[in-house]
């Protein structure tokens, strides 16, 4: 995988992840206001909101380690080893397959009665 040689694919993917989350906030907390309760909502938007700078303390940390550690063209992992690339898509993938389970198992025909 060469997808981090060149520093213009490096922006663009930093372009994209930006637009999607923003995105993805936007859903997700239009999907709490949705499906959870008005007793439970301030705190269901607690968690996730707390989850959200949560992934940005831990992330950027975790990447500038690992960054140092093997260099920021670990993507090409021309030893054969596991690359950042793929980890990051085992556990978005492993995440996306979650949150499929989840909303397929809640009812959305009927209205959330407060």
């Amino acid at each position: 995988m060469w997808i981090g040689i060149y520093l213009w694919v490096v922006h663009a993917g930093s372009y994209l992840r930006g637009y999607f989350w923003g995105l993805m906030s936007a859903l997700v907390q239009t999907i709490v206001g949705d499906v959870i309760p008005f007793e439970r909502r301030g705190r269901a938007m607690g968690i996730v909101m707390t989850s959200f700078s949560l992934s940005t303390v831990v992330g950027v940390p975790l990447g500038l380690y690992t960054a140092a550690r093997w260099g920021w063209l670990m993507a090409r992992d021309p030893q054969g080893q596991v690359s950042n690339c793929w980890v990051a898509a085992v556990v978005g993938g492993s995440a996306s397959l979650l949150a499929t389970v989840v909303a397929s198992r809640l009812d959305l025909r009927q209205p959330i009665s407060n």
